[in-house]
């Protein structure tokens, strides 16, 4: 960026033939953005990213909140950077690889301000992952310390007694 570099630049893919082979080699799709290949590497990349906002970039896109919560996991990081892409257009409604949603990770990764955030901007606390688990599944898994996210899910319509592919509830695991 201090070097004029857009903040929604494209990769630059070069092109790599196999001279033995002739195949040509794996390469990701052109047009990436640099942004979106930054969050991948999360949370190394925290503060590149960071940068990349500050300097204009777009957050917007189905799942990239999502997929930097789960790249961030419960690093350090994990509660400013969401919270900073929510509020520069992020989408709340897209899911990751396993179908979680935002709200699924703020539960599992215990970030109560990002859930009541979610929440208020109308995500559905009843969505279902590919295991058909909602996001008061991964509340509950923090024991004690999960009853002020339960308390929010409830409170915004979680159905307690929404089973998944086993059979299970959440009323059945607390």
């Amino acid at each position: 960026l201090d070097y004029g570099l857009d903040a929604e630049a494209p990769l630059e893919i070069p092109r790599v033939d196999d001279a033995e082979t002739g195949d040509q080699a794996a390469l990701p799709p052109p047009g990436r953005r640099l942004f979106d290949a930054l969050l991948q590497q999360l949370p190394d990349a925290t503060e590149a990213v960071e940068d990349l906002l500050q300097a204009g970039a777009s957050p917007a896109g189905a799942g990239l909140l999502a997929l930097a919560l789960a790249q961030l996991g419960g690093a350090a990081q994990a509660t400013a950077l969401p919270l900073s892409l929510l509020e520069r257009g992020a989408d709340p409604f897209g899911t990751d690889a396993h179908e979680r949603t935002p709200l699924h990770l703020a539960a599992a990764h215990a970030q109560g301000e990002l859930l009541r955030n979610l929440l208020t901007r109308g995500c559905d606390p009843n969505a279902r992952d590919c295991d058909q688990r909602t996001p008061l599944f991964a509340a509950l898994e923090h024991g004690v310390a999960a009853l002020p996210l339960v308390r929010s899910l409830i409170a915004h319509g979680a159905d307690p007694e929404a089973a998944d592919t086993h059979g299970e509830t959440p009323l059945g695991l607390a």
